[in-house]
This record gives structure tokens, sequence and C-alpha cells, in this order.
């Protein structure tokens, strides 16, 4: 008997051994340059293999940014929601460098320093605060964090019991709104279940080194209401959620835990219109482009994106959200043009045409093609140039507003495409917006 237990024991080693030796979790050196990187996989590039099969890409050394120039832009599209009965709440998503640093391996650490990115978030959040905007400071209660790690080992996005955390601080802050009282109520339960997650640092090192860092498996939770009725009343959500993939994944596994849960703790049907791979503005625009917007205003805006990027200090970006979030051109238009669209555009203005404030510019491309320019506003003295893009990840109808913030008189137009296949034909309008 005894000699069969120190066979299976032979057995067991050996074959866990063996496992062990054709697993291949080193990084080679390749993976840490860009050059082997696709251009559309650069946001997901690696920077250095951390302990216990973690893995960290360069987006997670990033220091953020504060709004620095956006402040009273962001200030006036808050200004603009609350004009409607609406409040915007920011979750942005914090460091995962700072939240997983006992993860670094010491031996092969890229420098950081953590007290500048800590520093950066928690002003950008006192400006976000300052502002009107409710903005829970998601770092600080992230170090106080303790129901395992907030990240997951081989993918940049949180962990499913992260966003369910997340999304009890968020509930407790929209709670505190006068406009919850009023909002229809739904009993909901909340349900769970394992999937696997093929994680895009994992996808990335075993694309360009072979390695062989497995799927990560987490739980995604489903909100369920108790009573099957109890969604068939046809109301829209007075909460709405835009966000990234970090509200809605299905490309690498299904997940949507984060709106799911909110859900939960608020027992309210929440609108969950985010975008995976939109960035910070493209379930905004797409939003608020939309006749679920348009038909309905909710009493709550979650708008979640990523501090990694920095986008909320895009001032051109915000200037295109606030006609949009205003409902677009009223009757008064000072100007209206069209033409042949081309990839460079000149569009010439009436001399001394008056620019109010308020004012927007509006475009319309026939050519759906047309969503990526620099826009150029010839002044006389100086030229303001922009770079606008709408990503392909969401319904392009071929119209464009942007806020005209200098009211003083433009005397041409320049539209500059990315790409020489453009065509068709422009519509221009210059108007006071709703």
């Amino acid at each position: 008997m005894h000699a069969l237990k120190r066979t299976l024991s032979i057995l067991t080693f050996l074959l866990g051994s063996a496992a062990c030796a054709q697993q291949n979790l080193t990084l080679c050196a390749a993976a840490l340059q860009e050059s082997s990187y696709r251009p559309e996989d650069t946001w997901a590039m690696l920077a250095g293999q951390g302990k216990d099969g973690w893995l960290f890409g360069r987006g997670d050394y990033s220091t953020g940014s504060t709004l620095n120039y956006s402040k009273e832009v962001l200030r006036e599209l808050s200004e603009t929601f609350k004009a409607q009965g609406i409040q915007l709440v920011i979750v942005d998503v914090p460091s995962r460098l700072l939240l997983s640093q006992q993860h670094l391996d010491m031996e092969r650490l890229v420098p950081f320093n953590a007290d500048r990115i800590r520093n950066t978030y928690a002003d950008l959040h006192d400006e976000l605060n300052e502002i009107g905007i409710i903005a829970p400071n998601l770092l600080e209660d992230g170090f106080k964090y303790t129901q395992g790690p907030y990240f997951q080992k081989t993918d940049h996005h949180w962990t499913t019991e992260a966003a369910k955390h997340v999304a009890g601080l968020i509930a407790a802050e929209i709670k505190k709104l006068p406009a919850y009282a009023e909002m229809q109520k739904t009993e909901y339960t909340l349900e769970s279940k394992p999937l696997g997650n093929n994680g895009s640092y994992a996808r990335m090192a075993n694309n360009i080194c072979n390695t062989t860092f497995p799927d990560e498996t987490i739980n995604v939770y489903t909100a369920v209401p108790k009573t099957e009725g109890d969604l068939l009343s046809g109301d829209e959500p007075d909460v709405v959620l835009l966000g990234t993939s970090f509200s809605h994944r299905r490309e690498f596994t299904t997940d949507d835990t984060f709106p799911e849960a909110l859900k939960f703790e608020l027992q309210t049907d929440v609108l969950n219109a985010a975008v995976e791979g939109g960035m910070s503005f493209g379930a905004m625009e797409s939003y608020l482009m939309s006749d679920s917007y348009k038909n309905h205003k909710p009493k709550v805006i979650v708008w979640e994106n990523n501090f990694y990027m920095g986008e909320l200090s895009n001032v051109w970006a915000l200037w295109r959200m606030i006609p949009l979030a205003r409902g677009g051109c009223s009757d008064q238009v000072t100007y209206k043009g069209q033409g042949d669209l081309k990839s460079r555009t000149t569009i010439a203005l009436p001399d001394n045409l008056k620019i109010e404030p308020g004012s927007a510019l509006k475009l319309n491309f026939s050519d759906l093609k047309a969503t990526d320019f620099q826009l150029g506003l010839d002044y006389g003295t100086d030229v303001m140039n922009m770079q606008q893009s709408r990503t392909w990840r969401i319904p392009n109808n071929g119209e464009f507003y942007l806020q005209l913030a200098r009211p003083q008189p433009i005397q041409e137009i320049q539209l500059n495409f990315y790409r020489p296949d453009i065509s068709g034909q422009y519509e221009v309008s210059i108007c006071k917006m709703k």
C-alpha cells in the first residue's frame, strides 16, 4: 500500500512538473518595443512583468491629467445638464499601477512617481467637485479596499468585485439627491456566474512572445427583477450610464457588472449606453445624438472614464458635446451654405459675419467616412486648429457640432481630412444653440 502511495505521489509530481515546464510566463524583450505592436494595439503595450503572473502596461504608468483649460468648459457642460434637471456623476477609474504596487517585481521595476499620480488624481477630483460634479475619490478608497485585487492580473480592467464595490459607492451618492425619491423603483436581486476573460495584456504577451498566460476567471454579476412584470412600464430609466469597456464588454468576455450592480444598489433601472473601445467621449457623443436623449431627459448621467487616458482635459471634444447636450441649433441661423466635399476643403464665409455668444458651428457630411479631420477656424489674425474624431464604434449620421467659444468674425473654415478618398457634399450652418 505504501509503495502504491509513493508511486502515485511521484506520478503527481512528474505531471505537475511537466505542466510547469510547458508554461511560458516570461515576457520577451520584443513585448516592450512599440514596433512589435500593430497601431491599433499600442494602447495595450506592455511595460513590464510583475510577480505571481502579473503584467503591467504602458498605460498603467500614466500620470493622468487635471482639467487645466477644460475646467470652465466642463463646468458649462455640467450646468447645461443641470438646466435640464440632470446631475452629472463622474466615475474616474483610478490608477491600476498604484492600486497594484504589491505585485510589482522590484528587480524589474520601471520607475514611477507615486506621489505625482496620487496628487494629480486628488487635484482632478477636487476640481470636479468644485464645478458641481459628483466625483468620489476612488483612488483613496481603493487604498482601503480589502476584498481582493482591485484590478485583474493580466488585463487592464478592474475586477468585477471592485466594479461591484464602486457601484455601491456611486449609488450612495445618487441616493443623497432629491431626484432619487422620484425614480421608479424595481426590486432586484444580484446573481453571478463565472466566465473566462482573455486579458488584454496576456493577449499581447502571448501573441508577441508565444507565452502561455492563461485566461482569468471572473464572476460576472447581473441584476434580476424579483417580479417578472417589474420592467414592463415602458418608462425610460432615469439613470443613464455612459462609459467604456469598464462598463460594457463583449469582445473577449461578456461583462456588464458595473451597471448591473448599480441597478441592484439603486433598486431602479439603469440605461447602459457604454461603448466598448469608445474611450471617454464615444458613449457621451452617441447618447447625446440619440432619440433616447432627445425624447427623455434622465435625472442622473453617470459618466465612467479612465484616469490614465487624461481625456477630461480635451477641450475640443467638450466643445462638441455642449451643443448636443443643448439640443443642437435653434431657429436662429446666422449663416447657411453647402458645397463639394474633398479631403481638403476651404469654406469662405461672408465678410464681418457676426458670431454671437452661445453660437455653434454645424457641419453635415454626405460621405460617412468623414470622421477624422483637422478643423481650422481662420479669424484673420490667427487660425484655431482642432483635431476632430468620431470613433467607428458609434453610429455616424455625418453631423458634427462645435461650440464657437470665441464670439469673433470667422473668415473661413478649413477642413483637412486624414484619408484621401473623401468626396460628396457638405452643409454648414452657424446658429444660436437651443
